[in-house]
């Protein structure tokens, strides 16, 4: 087979535009077609591959590895017809994956390989449920959830700083054990795997709240009411509550029609002023902060009533009271004289 160059100013397949195309092609030894470089490139994205094709009489397997760089998600996959609950985020994705035959026989039953995926600043938003949605983690399920139980931190969407992730596949089914989302408000934890065979999902989600992320971030997830937490520091007092320190949730069911639901809740005990940044404490100090508390709000009032002392009539009853007693007293005297 001699050596391929192919050069394409505008190559698209189907609906999938990608941009200037460059290919070569060639044949090394006997049983290797080798894929020097496939390179795509346009105003949003970029791609390059390379790999080969092994053929002999033990053998028929496709190699690749390469990488993805999209400038913007939301419009990437808009542009196949899905919706997209990832908005204002780049991200690139690095493969090495293999299949039994050759390109052409490419099938998810086979697939198998390693991916890496990372994500930049943007936020998550719940969708239509009309939408055509593509996400392997399903994470719409995520969002629905936590804007249905607080509303007032995520109505404008999670808001996040990176997600990354590993994942391998094998015959078909993506695993992950360290997929993570750095957030805003809290930081999403995933593992578990999605078959590509069966589009069946089996996924434990751990979602925990940041406690320095702010103030009232903490007052949605303590379980003391949010107006006295929020009235407690604004008049600088260390308030102690407990917080829901995390999250679970289990992810099941397929694709298609996921099955989303919370498992449990986990507690801690946090202390916060305003001028004391929220930490975590223990017994003992929750109890020594209580203590505090009292005796400051026992001074308060003690100085409270010796700079606003009771008023005028007050007093003068007061005195002639105190007069009438000493009277009464040096009467009692006289008779008992």
């Amino acid at each position: 087979m001699p050596k391929i160059n192919l050069h394409c100013d505008r190559c698209q397949i189907d609906e999938l535009n990608l941009g200037e195309v460059n290919l070569s092609i060639s044949r090394s030894g006997q049983d290797i077609i080798e894929i020097e470089h496939f390179n795509g490139k346009r105003e949003q994205a970029q791609f390059s591959l390379s790999g080969q094709w092994q053929k002999n009489d033990q053998i028929s397997i496709t190699s690749i590895t390469g990488e993805l760089a999209l400038k913007d998600i939301e419009y990437e996959l808009e542009q196949l017809g899905y919706g997209s609950i990832i908005r204002d985020s780049g991200g690139k994705l690095n493969v090495d994956l293999n299949w039994q035959g050759g390109p052409h026989d490419f099938s998810f039953i086979h697939l198998n390989g390693e991916l890496n995926a990372s994500i930049d600043d943007g936020y998550l938003a719940d969708v239509s449920d009309k939408a055509r949605i593509f996400s392997v983690l399903s994470l719409q399920s995520i969002v629905r959830k936590l804007t249905l139980d607080f509303r007032d931190i995520f109505s404008d969407g999670m808001f996040y700083k990176d997600i990354k992730g590993d994942y391998h596949i094998e015959d078909g089914v993506l695993y992950t054990d360290n997929t993570r989302m750095d957030g805003t408000a809290g930081n999403l934890y995933i593992k578990g795997n999605t078959s590509f065979v069966t589009n069946a999902l089996d996924y434990k989600m751990s979602y925990k709240p940041n406690l320095t992320a702010s103030l009232p971030v903490l007052a949605w997830i303590a379980t003391l009411n949010p107006v006295v937490f929020l009235a407690g520091v604004a008049i600088d007092q260390v308030i102690t509550s407990q917080v829901v320190s995390e999250f679970n949730f289990e992810l099941t069911g397929s694709l298609s029609e996921p099955n989303f639901k919370e498992v449990n809740r986990k507690s801690r005990d946090v202390s916060v002023g305003r001028s004391t940044p929220p930490k975590f404490i223990d017994f003992t100090e929750k109890s020594n902060i209580e203590q505090k508390n009292i005796q400051e709000e026992d001074n308060f009032n003690k100085k409270s009533i010796e700079q606003y002392p009771p008023s005028l009539p007050y007093n003068q009853f007061k005195a002639d009271d105190h007069k009438l007693f000493n009277q009464n007293n040096y009467q009692g005297e006289l008779n008992n004289g």
